[in-house]
């Protein structure tokens, strides 16, 4: 299945051995492709929910350092979607793809903030930064309650 930034499994496999991603999604002799592409999905929405709010999504250009950042996160998806309870124990792999899920949770935050802590120079800005939830919107032009009008909305 295709998605706005080309990733394929092919990117996840450079992240992940073949036989890890086989033990992942629990196939049988190679991976489900479709728990892989599902993971791709969950990852780049993830971000362009973040950078959505400056950037036009897809984020253009993907410099490859945005680009390893997100294969980063995609890869944690696929182990989230598969083997959440993996992520629970002390093993040193499952406290590294925690911590780094920690880093890029906070990269993205970075993306998406008012303060504009983080700025993805060279990428695509929107030429009105997306609202957030609970900010009040634009001044319009006002309108007038009329008993016709107050008796739909009752």
């Amino acid at each position: 299945m295709s998605n706005a930034y080309g990733f394929t499994s092919t990117d996840v496999l450079a992240r992940f051995s073949a036989d890890e991603l086989t033990q992942l999604t629990d196939g049988e002799d190679v991976f489900d492709p479709a728990k892989v592409d599902q993971a791709i999905r969950d990852g780049c929405a993830e971000f362009d929910g973040y950078a959505a709010r400056y950037y036009v999504t897809p984020v253009s250009p993907l410099f490859e350092w945005i680009r390893t950042i997100l294969l980063d996160l995609i890869a944690w998806r696929l182990i989230f979607n598969c083997k959440r309870e993996w992520l629970n124990t002390d093993q040193e792999k499952a406290l590294a793809w925690t911590a780094r899920r920690k880093e890029i949770l906070t990269w993205m935050q970075a993306i998406g903030s008012v303060k504009r802590d983080v700025v993805l120079a060279g990428c695509v800005e929107n030429s009105v930064p997306a609202r957030l939830k609970g900010q009040p919107k634009a001044a319009a032009t006002p309108q007038f309650m009329t008993r016709a009008k107050l008796g739909r909305i009752m």
